[in-house]
């Protein structure tokens, strides 16, 4: 077998900003060569800089992908095909910075190391390290490991030597602890749960607290594990004075966008309470901390008194660092928003009506518009978004959860098919695929 394992890193969104490349060559199925390469890209734009620690002051003076492609091009030659983890990511890197520099693609076959995982061993989830941890593979830290890990993934052969794991995955098999499930989404009620192996947290508490319970007994939830709750905003199927109640006897803490919080003492009496404890409290510079999770908040638009918000709610440090991202009302989508969902491990989106059927119901002319303009994303809008996303991000979501479907204006089917014609698009096949419901609970999503 001989073949190169490709690995590249990029500065920004767009393909074209290559900054750095790994490179591993296997000859008669061995490792014969590795090298890695730093590279100037386009723009002095680092935004990618948190996952693989690479800067411009790292690149400013190494020579771009132009100079670079004729050393790149001898050890690639002679390669049967190149290997890479989410192979569709690297190969549209290649095909933007040769395009740059006016440099015929190369005319040679892409494998992914991802899918091969899946088809060859049932590995879920199918992250690099996931994969990593599962055929036991022992790679030293060095500006190649990707390259290497995907390269010794296709020269794995022995079944045998892949550690046990639990036959289905998203039953009760999971790395790092992190686990998601939207307990109910619809305009009738909002909510979901996020849990360590210690802790959980909701955002949203937009169902009274037996619903909740309920949830909490079918996903396998102790609510004696429950820590606290964030808001998006103070629409009713987001908010429940009941809730507030529960959150209060429980000595529970609610936390909210300090824009929200005079609006939520107004209109609910419950939120007094709350207040009176010291357990409504206030984001700070739009961040908090609840049990293991860190927790950052960002401006949405939708038409919501006191404003809207979405989170990037974190979990762990490092390479092990694991991202939700939610926002389940969105009037309509901006390049901030698809920073903010880029590079997550669970997307959770709003795909809330399909616009034909909108257009054909009995709905008033107002209620349309509004919901058109300023208050929901389309199933469309949200195919839209999502390939932005998708282009931008240097890592692909376990899971993709959509939300907030329209009761009289979508049907799953609908807006299910939009998506998994996106996930074919960019060969995402490691990526889940789920619709919520609007009165019980997804399956878990492990991450």
């Amino acid at each position: 077998m001989n073949f190169t394992a490709i690995d590249f890193e990029t500065a920004d969104q767009k393909r074209d900003s290559a900054c750095a490349v790994s490179l591993v060559k296997v000859k008669n199925s061995k490792i014969v060569d590795r090298q890695f390469y730093l590279i100037k890209p386009p723009r002095r734009n680092f935004i990618f800089s948190y996952l693989h620690g690479i800067t411009y002051d790292d690149v400013k003076k190494a020579p771009n992908f132009g100079v670079l492609w004729k050393e790149i091009e001898s050890f690639i030659k002679d390669s049967d095909f190149l290997a890479a983890h989410n192979s569709s990511m690297d190969k549209s890197v290649l095909k933007a910075v040769c395009a740059l520099y006016n440099i015929p693609m190369p005319d040679i076959e892409f494998r992914c190391s991802m899918k091969y995982s899946r088809e060859k061993w049932e590995i879920y989830p199918t992250r690099l390290e996931n994969v990593i941890s599962r055929l036991n593979l022992k790679i030293p830290e060095t500006p190649y490991k990707n390259a290497e890990a995907c390269a010794l993934i296709f020269l794995h052969e022995k079944a045998s030597q892949v550690k046990e794991s639990t036959p289905e995955y998203g039953i009760d098999f999971i790395d790092s602890g992190v686990r998601v499930n939207v307990l109910g989404s619809s305009s009738a009620g909002n909510s979901t749960l996020i849990r360590s192996e210690n802790a959980g947290i909701l955002v949203d508490i937009g169902f009274v607290p037996k619903y909740l319970m309920n949830a909490f007994s079918e996903v396998n939830f102790d609510p004696k594990e429950l820590k606290g709750a964030v808001i998006t905003h103070l629409h009713g199927d987001h908010v429940k004075a009941n809730t507030i109640n529960y959150f209060a006897k429980n000595n529970l803490p609610v936390y909210i966008h300090s824009v929200m919080k005079k609006s939520l003492l107004l209109t609910y009496k419950a939120a007094t309470t709350l207040d009176s404890k010291g357990l409504l409290r206030e984001l700070e510079d739009n961040k908090c901390d609840i049990a293991d999770f860190y927790i950052e908040a960002f401006d949405v638009p939708h038409d919501a008194a006191g404003g809207c918000f979405g989170y990037n709610i974190y979990y762990g440090s490092g390479r092990v660092k694991k991202k939700i991202s939610i926002a389940t009302d969105i009037g309509y989508t901006t390049d901030f928003l698809v920073e903010k969902f880029s590079n997550s491990d669970v997307i959770i989106i709003e795909s809330n009506h399909d616009i034909e059927m909108l257009e054909n119901s009995n709905r008033s002319l107002f209620l349309k518009q509004r919901i058109k303009s300023s208050g929901h994303l389309s199933n469309i809008e949200c195919r839209n978004f999502l390939f932005d996303v998708f282009g931008a991000s240097t890592l692909h979501p376990s899971a993709v959860i959509l939300a907030h479907l329209s009761r009289d204006c979508n049907m799953p089917g609908i807006a299910n098919r939009n998506i998994i014609s996106l996930l074919e698009e960019f060969s995402l096949s490691g990526t889940e695929l789920i619709v919520s419901s609007k009165d019980k609970p997804t399956k878990t999503v492990y991450i």
